[in-house]
């Protein structure tokens, strides 16, 4: 995995994106899986995606951009909670929103070979 951040931006507000084993081990805990979890936010079988489940994905990367954002700068950002969120997709709209989401997903996961373990 990488560390990946994306930016959305919210009424001139940059919002940090990251999708880490933080993320991942949130969204098992949650959901189960990380397949069970990615069949609820996306719409391949033509269903609607869960709206409550993109707000909870999306608050964890934001959250999780905001601390490790947070860790490396002395001006500290305030973590968004759930209603945020919402206003953020609202305004960034549902699709922009699922799509930054698995392109952040695929970047994150692609193996990084200059990192050793």
């Amino acid at each position: 995995m990488k560390d990946k951040i994306i930016y959305i931006n919210y009424k001139e507000k940059s919002y940090p994106l990251a999708f880490t084993l933080n993320v991942m081990e949130a969204l098992q805990e949650k959901y189960g899986s990380i397949d069970d979890w990615a069949s609820k936010i996306d719409n391949k079988d033509g269903k609607e995606p869960n709206i409550k489940d993109i707000k909870y994905s999306l608050w964890l990367m934001i959250n999780e951009g905001i601390e490790m954002q947070n860790e490396d700068n002395d001006e500290k950002m305030e973590t968004v909670d759930l209603n945020k969120v919402g206003r953020i997709i609202t305004a960034f709209g549902l699709s922009n929103t699922s799509e930054n989401i698995k392109n952040l997903i695929i970047d994150s996961t692609k193996v990084d070979s200059t990192k050793n373990v």
